[in-house]
């Protein structure tokens, strides 16, 4: 069954049996990936641009282990180009079609990136704040995002519900996008208990990476199921 896009004739398309019916928490298999749904539409629009309303699914487990960059600038990053090169080419016809080009804050050198001048992408890291990791209990994390829909309420600092992310079976550490305040080095990363450090990006982490879908995307087809 080929994935179709919103049919706009006679109004708004139900969202019945769509990706955008789906409530946080939800695994969804995308292609031969694992996915958790994590929140649905635009998380906070006076900080996300219009192009981020849609389903966003963070994946179950760490992709693979990557280097990051050796300085924190997110969009001109080696981790934020093999997730626009390698990891993107995983998707292919109507699955990739239907993974959104997004525009995502991030922070840089003082700056905080929104709207319209946020990083145009399709795959990206996690910021330290969508995962519940707020300002206010780390004076080094930037208001770079919102906490998502699955995050809230919870502690990152003592186990976060998701948190915990694996390869092989094994759990480890994971990148965040999130440069730390502090210097032009240093990155937020999560532990697979949810606490939260930062660290040189010169270090090899997972990648665990979130795609924006079209919430319109049926999920009965071939390519997207739910997981039960």
């Amino acid at each position: 069954m080929l994935l179709r896009r919103r049919a706009m004739m006679g109004g708004a398309e139900s969202l019945t049996g769509k990706l955008g019916s789906l409530s946080a928490g939800t695994k969804v298999q995308v292609g031969s990936l694992s996915f958790i749904v994590v929140h649905q539409g635009n998380p906070d629009k006076s900080i996300y641009d219009a192009s981020c309303d849609g389903t966003w699914l963070l994946m179950s487990d760490y992709y693979e282990e990557r280097v990051w960059d050796s300085r924190n600038n997110y969009a001109d990053s080696n981790i934020a180009s093999w997730l626009a090169s390698t990891f993107m080419g995983i998707f292919s016809g109507t699955v990739k079609a239907s993974i959104l080009p997004v525009k995502i804050p991030y922070y840089y050198n003082g700056s905080l990136h929104t709207l319209s001048n946020g990083f145009d992408c399709q795959a990206f890291l996690p910021a330290a704040v969508e995962l519940g990791i707020l300002p206010e209990s780390n004076y080094n994390v930037p208001a770079d995002g919102k906490t998502l829909e699955y995050f809230v309420g919870t502690n990152p600092n003592i186990g976060t519900s998701g948190a915990d992310a694996k390869r092989g079976g094994t759990s480890g550490r994971y990148w965040t996008r999130t440069a730390s305040t502090e210097n032009t080095d240093d990155v937020f990363n999560c532990s697979s208990a949810g606490a939260v450090s930062t660290r040189d990006g010169s270090y090899s982490y997972g990648a665990r990476p979130v795609i924006i879908m079209d919430k319109y995307t049926p999920i009965d087809g071939d390519e997207i199921a739910i997981v039960e």
